[in-house]
């Protein structure tokens, strides 16, 4: 009589036998990971595997009647199925976010861990708080403090030196240094937060998925709301804040220097620090032709600007930026200017003043002698605060058409 070999079957049976031994060891091995993972000390995280080999033996009494009832085979494929699905919970749950994560080493000895901290869900700039409890008194202690992105990448870190853990220790400030993000070919940017806009003309962040709307959903119509272009975005790191500026059309919006409501470009500025209000100013009228922003990346107060192409110049005006308070910007009618250009003879503006030429014998005289330079700029900028003028009677076109003394009254 030929039997059949069983010997794949014992293999089989072998290996699954090994889980329990492969699992406790595991088990074992993980303890100091997971004692700085959930912030407890190590004799605590041992506890683990006293409640492993318990639900190993007191399994057997559940498991074996159930396979005798129901056999063998399905109750296998089911504690295999239970296995391998709370391994992939273990597993997704791996991915918590970013985080930040603080040891306290005391006399170089275990460290105390604070566990993983899942950082505000929005931007924070207040500064973050962890007390660390039950741990030893005197000595020498170390505090350390790493932050961590989504997939675990160290994106900054501190520490304190070796100080005395005493009363002195109880208050400690770190200085975080934070590493620079590389930019290789898998490098993803993510999502956060965006900004709502509340009652009252109040600004905040809110926790958001990144929006689905693309450029084919701007919309040019005549209703209060209706965003027609996105036109430019700057930001200045140093003053924590961010300007720019768009087409739309908003209720109570008239253009600068007139009246009524149309699709405008307007500009703002905004903080990107904690609290996005503090910063948050709009230019209030808006203006026919694009605006122009621009930060200046070194952190100067003085050298922020928006370009006005309202009145048919082209005007530099200045916006002075503060940490966390709302910036001061020279509208149009503040009649200040860092610098422009004017128009040609065959532009409306030089059109303007020859038409005007029957007003006064001053307009006159203007008008016979309106050079209108273009993209004409003093070589060496006076003191502020400054205004733009165009050339004086009788001025040669060569000469640079901004220069005499300042401030200087601009036309209307």
């Amino acid at each position: 009589m030929i039997r059949k070999t069983e010997t794949p079957q014992t293999f089989i049976l072998l290996f699954l036998i090994s889980f329990a031994t492969v699992g406790s060891a595991f088990v074992a091995a993980a303890i100091p990971g997971m004692a700085t993972t959930f912030g407890v000390s190590v004799s605590t995280a041992q506890w683990v595997i006293t409640f492993f080999l318990a639900g190993y033996a007191l399994g057997n009494l559940v498991w074996g009647p159930l396979s005798s009832s129901i056999g063998r085979r399905r109750m296998l494929i089911t504690g295999l199925f239970v296995e391998v699905t709370g391994t992939l919970f273990c597993l997704a749950a791996a991915y918590l976010g970013a985080f930040h994560l603080l040891l306290a080493f005391f006399d170089s000895g275990t460290p105390h861990s604070s566990g993983y901290i899942n950082m505000p869900p929005t931007t924070q700039s207040d500064p973050l708080h962890y007390t660390f409890k039950a741990v030893p008194y005197g000595g020498k202690v170390k505090i350390s403090v790493g932050f961590y992105s989504e997939n675990s990448w160290l994106a900054g870190q501190g520490s304190t030196d070796n100080i005395k853990n005493d009363d002195t220790a109880a208050n400690q400030t770190i200085t975080i240094k934070e590493n620079k993000v590389p930019l290789r070919i898998d490098t993803v940017y993510s999502h956060k937060e965006k900004t709502v806009l509340g009652l009252g003309g109040s600004l905040f962040w809110e926790a958001s998925d990144a929006p689905t709307a693309t450029k084919e959903d701007l919309n040019c119509g005549n209703l209060n709301g209706d965003l027609c272009e996105l036109a430019c975005m700057t930001v200045s790191e140093h003053f924590a804040a961010a300007g720019y500026s768009w087409k739309s059309y908003s209720t109570g919006v008239a253009p600068c220097g007139s009246s009524g409501e149309a699709q405008l470009f307007q500009f703002a500025n905004m903080s990107i620090a904690q609290d996005p209000y503090k910063g948050h100013k709009t230019s209030g009228c808006g203006f026919f032709n694009m605006v122009r922003i621009v930060y200046d990346l070194m952190g100067s107060q003085n050298n922020n600007f928006y370009l006005d192409n309202s009145g048919e110049k082209h005007l530099a005006r200045q916006i002075r930026l503060a940490l966390n308070q709302k910036p001061e910007i020279d509208m149009p009618d503040s009649n200040k200017c860092w610098g422009g250009a004017f128009h040609s003879l065959r532009t409306p503006f030089c059109s303007t003043l020859q038409e005007s030429s029957s007003a006064s014998t001053a307009n006159t005289t203007r008008s016979r002698s309106c050079t209108c330079p273009i993209a004409r700029c003093p070589t060496k900028m006076p003191p502020w605060p400054r205004s733009i003028h165009p050339p004086e009677p009788g001025q040669d076109s060569s000469q640079d058409p901004y220069a005499g003394p300042w401030p200087r009254t601009a036309p209307s």
